[in-house]
């Protein structure tokens, strides 16, 4: 009985040291970790398409040029299909188009503010109103040697020569400055300004763009003048030579020039004061010879025979 007794209490001792084993042999599996909800970013708005505005304040009738556009966002609530967006037109869209109206710096164009090249009217479209388009023909030499461009301003000036003068006469000769600020519309029949592409035909040591046309070519200029200056313009003309003086680009107002330059002011040796002591020079009428018939007369030029 007491060997039965001592055989139970032997394995209830090996059955709890065996459950102590695998108790503590059982390995700790922690909690699984809780989800935690990611937010997603948020979803950036919608980039604004880019539509061309103007860099500066510009009057009616400003020809576009390149540096004279940029793209900005459109502004909120515009009217898109009245715009010109980046992408559905090209760069190039507005060069050489006229404005129809004033426009601020920033302003965003829209497709009745300008008047393009091609279109209908187009000259008649850029000039201020109340002026007139006038054309002059210009000698070879003149125009800024041929760098004037469309929408330029310039001053005109005429050149007299007096040839009843002696020929050291101080009054032989006179400039005077008969318009200023006077805007170009035209050269020849170039409405835009000249592209300009490098040259091909200059050496290794020459760099910049050049011309694509020839300058020694350019003859006929229009301008935009009020008709009273539009009749003067033509008086001018007949009087003697016209020539343009471009202006400075920031230059709009000044006082008017209203004294001619006489030819004493460009050659101090047509200033009497200079000539003092030397001997004066005199233009003798040469006579002339008359055939009638058989008949030989020499007149004397001066009206003495």
């Amino acid at each position: 009985m007491k060997f039965v007794l001592l055989l139970g209490g032997a394995l209830l001792l090996g059955g709890a040291a065996a459950l102590l084993y695998f108790v503590s042999a059982t390995p700790n599996v922690p909690a699984p970790p809780q989800a935690v909800a990611v937010e997603p970013p948020p979803t950036p708005p919608p980039r604004k398409p880019l539509v061309l505005a103007a860099t500066r304040a510009m009057p009616f009738g400003t020809l576009l040029r390149r540096e004279d556009l940029t793209w900005i966002d459109m502004p909120d609530g515009a009217d898109q299909s009245l715009l010109f967006v980046r992408g559905a037109v090209p760069d190039d869209e507005l060069y050489g188009a006229a404005l129809r109206a004033p426009v601020n710096r920033g302003q965003a164009l829209t497709s009745d503010l300008v008047v393009k090249p091609g279109d209908r009217a187009f000259l008649a479209s850029v000039l201020t109103p109340g002026t007139r388009a006038i054309s002059v023909t210009l000698a070879t030499t003149s125009a800024v040697g041929g760098l004037l461009q469309p929408g330029d301003r310039v001053d005109v000036v005429l050149l007299q020569i007096f040839g009843q003068e002696p020929a050291l006469s101080p009054r032989r000769a006179a400039s005077e400055t008969v318009m200023t600020n006077v805007r170009i519309i035209s050269i020849d029949q170039r409405l835009l300004p000249t592209p300009m592409r490098v040259s091909d035909e200059a050496g290794p040591n020459v760099r910049g763009p050049v011309a694509v046309f020839d300058p020694r070519a350019q003859r006929v200029v229009t301008v935009e003048l009020i008709p009273a200056d539009a009749e003067r313009l033509l008086l001018a003309a007949e009087l003697g030579r016209l020539d343009f003086i471009l202006r400075a680009s920031d230059i709009q107002t000044e006082e008017p020039r209203v004294s001619p330059t006489w030819a004493d002011a460009a050659s101090q040796a047509l200033n009497p004061a200079n000539r003092q002591g030397q001997r004066a020079v005199i233009e003798v009428p040469q006579p002339i010879t008359v055939f009638r018939g058989r008949s030989v007369e020499r007149q004397d030029t001066s009206g003495n025979r």
